[in-house]
C-alpha cells in the first residue's frame, strides 16, 4: 500500500491478492484527497486556493525513516540498511541538491506554505546503538540534521527488543527443537522448526501474533521462547538500543533532535485510552 501510494500506482494496476495482504505492522488506511477546482466565475477565495495548490505542487517533501544501520542479521531482516548503502544514500542527497532539514522545520514550513525545492527529513526509529557507530559519522560529514525516536523502556540498559529476541532464538541459535509449541495469551502456536525455511515461517507467525499483545504478555511469551530454544536472555551487542547516557550524549550533538517512540513499543490503537495516555506520557517523561 505504501509503495503503491508513493509510486502513484492507479487501482487497476494492483491485483486483488495485493489488496488482501494483511501487514500487522502497517495496517493500511485508504484515503482520498478531493479538490474542487475553481470555476471561471469562481470566488476570489477559490482562486487563491488554486494558487496555493499550484505552489504546493512545485515543491516536494519526504521523510526517510530508518531503523538499524549495519550488517543484516539474516535474510528476512528488513529493518536494517547496510552501512555502505546508507552512506551512499546520504551522499546522494547531498550531491543531488536535496534540502535536508530538521523534522520540526519541515513541519513548520509545510504548515506555513514556505517549503520550496525538494525537502527531506531523516528519522531513526527505536534508538539502536548503531546511531553512534554508523549514523552520526555520516550525518556529520554531510552536515545533515536528524530526529531519533526513542523507546522509553529501553533506556534502562540490558534491554532487547522483542523482535530481535525472536530472531536471536529462532534464526541465530546453533540448534533448536524440531517443533515449537508456544502459548500466546491463551492461543497455542504449534509450528515445525526443523529446517531454516520452517524457522523463517515460524518467525513470521510469531511476529504477527506477538505484536498485538500487551507488553507484559509479550515479555512472558519471549521468556518462554528463550527457554524453548535454550538461548537465554542475553542481549546482542550489535543490536541493542542506546542507554540513557548514550541518548543524552547524542542529544547534545548539533542538529540532533530526540523524539518519543512510546514506552513499550506496543500497538497503541489496541490499548485502552487510559493505557495509551499512560504509555505516551511515561515515554515523554
Amino acid at each position: 500500500g505504501r509503495a503503491a501510494c508513493l509510486d502513484r500506482m492507479p487501482v487497476h494496476e494492483l491485483t486483488q491478492e495485493q489488496f488482501d495482504v494483511r501487514d500487522p505492522y502497517f495496517p493500511v488506511v485508504y484515503t482520498v484527497r478531493a479538490v474542487k477546482p475553481a470555476s471561471p466565475g469562481g470566488s476570489r477565495a477559490a482562486a487563491r486556493g488554486a494558487g496555493v495548490l499550484a505552489r504546493a505542487s512545485a515543491s516536494a517533501a519526504a521523510v526517510l525513516t530508518y531503523h538499524r544501520i549495519g550488517d543484516r542479521a539474516h535474510e528476512a531482516d528488513d529493518l536494517t540498511v547496510p552501512a555502505g548503502e546508507f552512506a551512499a544514500q546520504m551522499r546522494h542527497l547531498r550531491d543531488a541538491g536535496y534540502q535536508v532539514m530538521a523534522l520540526d522545520q519541515m513541519a513548520a514550513s509545510l504548515s506555513g506554505g514556505t517549503l520550496s525545492g525538494r525537502a527531506v527529513s531523516l528519522t531513526f526509529d527505536d534508538g539502536y546503538t548503531d546511531a553512534w557507530s554508523h549514523v552520526v559519522p555520516v550525518l556529520a560529514s554531510c552536515g545533515f540534521p536528524a530526529t531519533f525516536f526513542i523507546v522509553g523502556a529501553a533506556l534502562e540498559g540490558g534491554y532487547e527488543f522483542w523482535w530481535d529476541a525472536v530472531d536471536r532464538v529462532l534464526l541465530s541459535s546453533p540448534a533448536v527443537p524440531a517443533r515449537l509449541e508456544l502459548q500466546l495469551a491463551g492461543d497455542l502456536l504449534d509450528v515445525p522448526t526443523a529446517t531454516r525455511a520452517q524457522r523463517l515461517a515460524a518467525r513470521a507467525a510469531l511476529m504477527e501474533r506477538l505484536y498485538p499483545l500487551e507488553h507484559e504478555a509479550r515479555a512472558t511469551a519471549i521468556r518462554a521462547l528463550a527457554r524453548w530454544g535454550g538461548a537465554g536472555l542475553a542481549e546482542d551487542p550489535a543490536r541493542r538500543p542506546m542507554t540513557a547516557g548514550e541518548v543524552a550524549r547524542l542529544a547534545a550533538r548539533p542538529g540532533v533532535t530526540i523524539g518519543a517512540h512510546s514506552q513499550h513499543h506496543e500497538q497503541l490503537p489496541r490499548l485502552t485510552h487510559a493505557a495509551r495516555l499512560a504509555d505516551l506520557r511515561t515515554c515523554r517523561s
